[in-house]
């Protein structure tokens, strides 16, 4: 599919005769070479995409707090005596160093705030009845 416009696309199929690896290579040239027909006749142009920014390895000395590559972010993982661990990510605001540390010294205070409510030194949430959500106004 080549799209024109918003409204309108081109759809032309190229199909090979037979199962055969090179027919289905001259299949994909011909292919290919549509593509590029069809991009030239419409105006279509290909712009190469911004190339991604690096992963960078960081690493904390605090423990129970690592660092999330894919999703950039700082883990929280504290475990408990029954059940799952607690887990809690902080994202940082922005890709800049100062951000990523304050995301980091504030992932380390939700351990520690974690760690005391686990040993009995903190009370736990206090979570809200429905009523009283469903009673609040807007």
């Amino acid at each position: 599919n080549v799209s024109v416009a918003p409204h309108k696309t081109v759809r032309r199929c190229v199909h090979p005769k037979c199962i055969t690896e090179e027919e289905v290579e001259r299949g994909r040239l011909v292919a290919e070479a549509l593509q590029r027909e069809l991009n030239a006749k419409m105006g279509v142009h290909r712009v190469a995409p911004k190339p991604k920014a690096k992963a960078v390895a960081r690493k904390c000395r605090a423990r129970d707090v690592t660092w999330d590559d894919w999703r950039r972010s700082w883990v929280v993982e504290v475990g408990r005596s029954q059940g799952p661990p607690h887990l809690r990510r902080v994202h940082p605001r922005d890709a800049t160093e100062e951000s990523v540390e304050s995301a980091r010294l504030e992932a380390i205070a939700w351990r520690d705030k974690l760690r005391l409510r686990a040993a009995g030194k903190l009370a736990p949430p206090r979570r809200r009845s429905k009523t009283a959500s469903a009673a609040r106004p807007l």
